[in-house]
């Protein structure tokens, strides 16, 4: 029995030939109303960071109601499905009232969803969300 790497070690972990991938997004991941904002990335080893040089989609790869991503890629890694950390930044508004002697409510408005979170001394819970995913 002899090992053969793949893909072969003279090429690295590059392939000629594009490879389909497709997977379905798990129903207690929020995804926005705008799907097209996820990036897949291949992370490389060498640069420690994530590359999105070896991802390709096509025309309607993408779709939000099944929420199925399509892509092809060049390199086998690593891979994740990534999205902005700001997408929700600028906050639209905020408010903060309190209900008692140690329990505050903060109503927090972003670009996409509404949250209201009960703060305690130690704690903070999310209350309210019409999300269920969140």
């Amino acid at each position: 029995m002899k090992n053969l790497p793949f893909p072969e070690s003279t090429t690295g972990n590059a392939i000629e030939n594009p490879v389909e991938v497709s997977f379905k997004i798990p129903p207690h991941v929020y995804v926005g109303d705008d799907i097209t904002a996820l990036k897949i990335g291949v992370w490389e080893a060498e640069k420690q960071k994530w590359s999105f040089d070896y991802i390709a989609f096509g025309k309607e790869d993408t779709k939000k109601d099944n929420r199925q991503i399509l892509f092809t890629t060049t390199k086998f890694a690593p891979m994740a499905m990534l999205q902005s950390r700001c997408m929700d930044y600028p906050y639209q508004n905020w408010w903060l009232r309190c209900i008692s002697d140690e329990v505050a409510i903060l109503d927090l408005w972003t670009k996409r969803v509404h949250l209201v979170f009960e703060i305690n001394a130690l704690s903070m819970k999310l209350v309210e969300c019409e999300i269920p995913e969140i």
